[in-house]
């Protein structure tokens, strides 16, 4: 989708942010929009309090400032970018001397009408963004999956993903690491990929990660289906080497938040081992940019890629 030719002086729309291929509930702050060019700002401040296993502490979870922007190069071709700068703000010092602890979603790409869009630079894991992420439903307690966002990803990574095509899409992704002579390291590409269909209320997609480091590639699937306009369901499936993982997280939305959870259920065949994890949650929206919740997740003593606590966790976030 190419800008169109109305000047925006508000909240930029939701089908822009998502036909630039930027994802999260984050919101934006329109600035300059001229038909052609526009800029965008946007913001989070995100604080927890947690009891980690008896341990009381106060976190930050994610709080950022960034900004978007694109220009319409022609008719069927526009440039865009993105850069965004993660910062501790619970702790004034714990934030000396570096206020900014991370850089995330920093890229640059070019969107084709009716074929998709290349980026290159620091973001999430296409297979992440595709697969696992159905059943990532919580704020801050922790959640599992074989790959989540940073895997193989976040930074000297490329990536092509079409638009959809009655239904169907694709998308493949490589990222390169650089011969390391110190810690005698080699140059590595690692590459990804996923096929998705959607239909209706339903989207299926299935993805490959070659997890280069690893003796084994990662296979995975996943379906997402909005029941009704309240309640949805994604569900899980992934496979590398001994290691099988399912998962469910159902989300029922009410008028004014939502209320969530997923139960994760992961086996090592040849250890002989599997365990349950299971993640619940609620939220109250004050308004509209703001909104508090109460998550709780815990485990079996059996750890295989998972966390063996209690962990509970009141937090509040504002976007903008």
């Amino acid at each position: 989708m190419l800008l169109n030719n109305k000047k925006c002086h508000g909240i930029s729309t939701l089908a822009l942010v998502a036909g630039l291929g930027f994802s999260g509930t984050t919101q934006a702050f329109n600035v300059y929009e001229d038909g052609e060019t526009y800029f965008d700002l946007y913001g989070r401040i995100h604080l927890t309090l947690n009891n980690d296993d008896g341990n009381d502490y106060i976190s930050e979870e994610g709080s950022r400032l960034g900004f978007k922007a694109g220009h319409r190069i022609n008719p069927k071709l526009e440039g865009f970018i993105r850069a965004e700068f993660r910062f501790t703000a619970n702790d004034r010092d714990e934030a000396r001397p570096n206020v900014i602890d991370d850089i995330r979603n920093t890229y640059v790409g070019l969107r084709f009408e009716d074929v998709g869009a290349v980026k290159v630079g620091n973001f999430d894991s296409i297979y992440y963004q595709n697969i696992s992420k159905v059943i990532n439903v919580r704020n801050t307690v922790d959640w599992r999956a074989l790959a989540k966002g940073g895997a193989r990803a976040r930074g000297n990574s490329i990536s092509f993903e079409s638009q959809s095509f009655d239904g169907f899409s694709l998308g493949v992704a490589g990222k390169l690491d650089p011969e390391d002579e110190d810690a005698g390291e080699e140059e590595t590409l690692n590459l990804m990929g996923y096929v998705a269909y959607e239909t209706g209320p339903v989207r299926f997609a299935a993805g490959y990660d070659e997890a280069e480091g690893d003796d084994d590639a990662l296979l995975g699937a996943s379906v997402t289906y909005k029941i009704s306009p309240q309640l949805s369901v994604g569900a899980l499936f992934e496979e590398q080497g001994d290691i099988r993982h399912y998962g469910i997280a159902p989300v029922f939305s009410y008028s004014e938040g939502k209320i969530y959870g997923n139960v994760s259920y992961m086996e090592n065949s040849d250890m002989n081992l599997s365990d349950v994890q299971y993640v619940a949650g609620g939220s109250y929206r004050l308004s509209d940019p703001m909104f508090v919740y109460l998550e709780y997740a815990s485990s079996t003593d059996r750890e295989i890629n998972a966390i063996d606590k209690d962990w509970w966790a009141l937090g509040v976030r504002y976007d903008f």
